[in-house]
């Protein structure tokens, strides 16, 4: 499998409710949590789709300089279903040939390039169309979706996301890697000093 047949699918359309303003605008490392992220899913070398909608254009604009596509979701509002689907949407437009989906999230600073490579390898190896993230005693994101889940990512609804067909499929589908890494995200004030404190 070429990394052209895997593509990533960042989601960044969220309102960020709990920290109250745009997580993805966040400062780390000299640069937006947004692009700090794109960047990992570049340097991967996976194809990769961002899915906007709260603050759409002001979260793009960080972008501007980066080979990802963009687009969207009007409907972010509706549940990250919606997001989710979009940027297969979009994935399987640009790149017919798609065998292979990572789903992952703006807010997840320490995943690496290498965090995405070992999905993909994980799903090489077992070939099992679901490969997950393990952390802190759960299953999740980062997680790889293979061609054989598509129709069930289309089929979501609402607020399920990922986790819904990991969970769904645990015990018969689903091979994990440890993902220690994934363990931080970006969800309240409190949340974004500790970011702080980490870059320093």
């Amino acid at each position: 499998m070429s990394n052209r047949k895997t593509g990533t699918i960042l989601l960044a359309a969220g309102g960020s409710r709990r920290l109250g303003s745009p997580k993805q605008l966040v400062s780390f490392e000299g640069t937006s949590l947004i692009k700090h992220v794109a960047v990992t899913a570049l340097i991967a070398d996976y194809p990769a789709v961002v899915v906007l909608g709260s603050s759409a254009e002001k979260i793009g604009n960080e972008l501007n300089d980066l080979a990802v596509e963009r687009v969207v979701n009007s409907e972010w509002k509706r549940g990250i279903s919606t997001s989710i689907k979009k940027g297969l949407g979009a994935l399987r437009k640009a790149h017919p040939e798609l065998e292979a989906v990572i789903v992952m999230l703006c807010d997840q600073p320490d995943v690496s390039p290498e965090t995405l490579r070992r999905l993909v390898e994980k799903y090489r190896q077992t070939g099992l169309p679901i490969v997950a993230s393990y952390y802190d005693g759960t299953v999740g994101v980062p997680a790889l979706f293979g061609y054989e889940m598509f129709g069930e990512i289309l089929a979501l609804d609402g607020d399920q996301g990922a986790k819904t067909l990991i969970h769904k499929y645990e015990d018969t589908l689903v091979a994990t890697i440890p993902v220690p890494e994934a363990s931080f995200d970006i969800d309240t004030p409190e949340d974004v000093k500790q970011l702080a404190k980490v870059a320093a």
